[in-house]
């Protein structure tokens, strides 16, 4: 009798789906584009019904194709991209769009937290840098701006929180995404910090319950089964982020291994046996064996985006070739970006189009093309956005190195952008270390599938994920490229420093003209 497993992500630019056996072969995936709604300058907002129903015709249509026996369906898991909050009454019912990765609105409330709290205190507690939004953030906000509203909210759910109570009846967050909640969770005993909770007047009760990633907690109700396809009573396990659910995937399961997501975000981390706090680097629980493995990771916050925003935005005839069965639009970006020298000739990118995250902190910064001149063309562009965003995820990780972080092996790439070969010689380039990318996989739902199978006893351990990845396409870092990458990355960081009080000055106009 064959067993399968569901893997679900709720990214911020779409809801992915896939099943797997218990030989790690995909069965059947499924990807549905959300809407991202920007206003403000600042919120980025996606409807929660949206990750409902895109996970729903995704999970449907995978059934449709393979017409598996859904009774053969062992256990579903669930990410998603955080920090972001969809908050409910006490009916499940939603209260406004949801905050999703992007949304940078909550600035006075980082403010308020570090006057009550301060930096060192949210340092010591959760790791988390204080400068950043988190989902407490989020509520402090939402108290301040709309207190009628944040008087109805009976929780402040996770996106893949809220697909798990869709699932199952049950509002809760796994030990991953709590530490989202910034400040409000502490990091080692895994709990919410009451004491500091009270001091800023925010209700604990209305945040979910904390659950080890790796725990069952309830079953497909009937409703959901028939907006699915599943089965009723099909086992639901807490679940995870979205990059962790991909490292997973990519066989990331020792202390050292090292992965980078280029999806919505780019997303690097490395995986550790215990908390080791570098300022201004995000330290989570990692959901291998979530008891007692962490994760320190860094994130450009548009880091995969920028593709998506070229495409979108300044590539008419890539997307009419794509609409007309021809190349794919991204592809033919790739070729343009490909006839340009390394340095796209002198051309630097600062890859910020909604803010900086880490470790270069700024909800106000924005892009910026610095040295155009009239010798370039859209290659240019493209070729120095991609190699801005490895500038970011270097600067990441010469943090943790700093700080003693260890690492091993090659770093394994995945996601969306790293089907790039020509992104992944940049990064590797960059970085000056050898890359690999990890091939035929799903992202986040196989490594949630994974979850999946290991949680219900299915799957004989995590080390699967570690057999089943298949790592190919090894490239060594040329030398004569990393050289002239660290001289290009000094004027880079020179750059961001130097444009500092530029920002807050955009901010100003921004807030008057638009």
């Amino acid at each position: 009798m064959a067993n399968y497993f569901v893997g679900i992500d709720i990214g911020c630019g779409g809801a992915k789906a896939c099943i797997i056996d218990d030989q790690g072969k995909v069965m059947g995936y499924g990807f549905h584009e959300h809407h991202i709604a920007v206003s403000n300058g600042c919120w980025s907002e996606t409807d929660p019904d949206e990750y409902w129903n895109n996970i729903c015709n995704a999970i449907q249509g995978i059934l449709a194709k393979t017409n598996l026996d859904t009774s053969q369906v062992r256990g579903v898991s669930v990410s998603s991209a955080v920090p972001a909050i969809v908050m409910v009454d006490r009916e499940g019912r939603v209260i406004n769009k949801a905050y999703n990765f992007l949304d940078t609105r909550a600035q006075d409330a980082i403010e308020e937290l570090k006057r009550r709290v301060g930096r060192e205190r949210v340092f010591e507690i959760s790791g988390y840098n204080i400068d950043e939004q988190s989902d407490l953030t989020d509520l402090m906000w939402e108290k301040q701006h709309r207190p009628e509203d944040y008087r109805r909210i009976y929780k402040a759910l996770t996106p893949d929180g809220y697909v798990t109570y869709k699932l199952t009846g049950r509002m809760l967050v796994n030990y991953s995404g709590a530490t989202f909640f910034g400040a409000a969770f502490d990091i080692r005993n895994k709990r919410y910090n009451s004491e500091i909770l009270r001091e800023l007047g925010i209700d604990e009760e209305k945040l979910p319950e904390v659950i080890p990633c790796e725990e069952v907690i309830g079953e497909i109700t009937p409703q959901a089964a028939e907006r699915t396809g599943l089965k009723a009573g099909t086992p639901v396990i807490a679940g995870t982020v979205d990059a962790f659910a991909g490292w997973l995937g990519g066989g990331a399961i020792e202390p050292g291994e090292t992965q980078i997501n280029l999806g919505t975000a780019a997303v690097l981390g490395v995986i550790l046996g215990k908390p080791t706090f570098v300022e201004n680097i995000w330290n989570c629980i990692y959901p291998v064996h979530s008891q007692n493995n962490y994760v320190i990771f860094g994130s450009t916050l548009t880091g995969g985006y920028v593709m998506r925003y070229l495409r979108n935005n300044f590539s008419r005839y890539e997307r009419f070739v794509e609409q007309s069965g021809g190349y794919d639009a991204y592809d033919l970006l790739n070729l343009d970006a490909e006839a340009t020298r390394p340095g796209a000739d002198c051309l630097i990118t600062l890859p910020h189009l909604m803010g900086a995250r880490t470790p270069e902190t700024n909800a106000h910064a924005r892009g910026v093309l610095f040295g155009l001149d009239m010798n370039h063309h859209k290659g240019h562009m493209i070729r120095s956005m991609m190699e801005g965003v490895a500038f970011s995820s270097f600067k990441q990780f010469s943090a943790m190195k700093d700080a003693g972080v260890p690492t091993k092996g090659p770093i394994v790439m995945n996601e969306g952008g790293a089907k790039s070969r020509l992104w992944r010689r940049i990064f590797t380039d960059v970085f000056g270390h050898p890359t690999v990318l990890l091939k035929n996989r799903t992202g986040a739902p196989y490594g949630n599938a994974i979850l999946a199978g290991v949680s219900t006893g299915y799957l004989p351990g995590y080390h699967v994920a570690k057999e089943w990845a298949e790592y190919v396409d090894e490239l060594e870092p040329i030398e004569k490229n990393h050289a002239m990458y660290m001289e290009f990355f000094a004027l880079y960081n020179s750059l961001y420093e130097h444009i500092q009080e530029d920002y807050l000055a955009l901010k100003g106009l921004r807030e008057k003209y638009l």
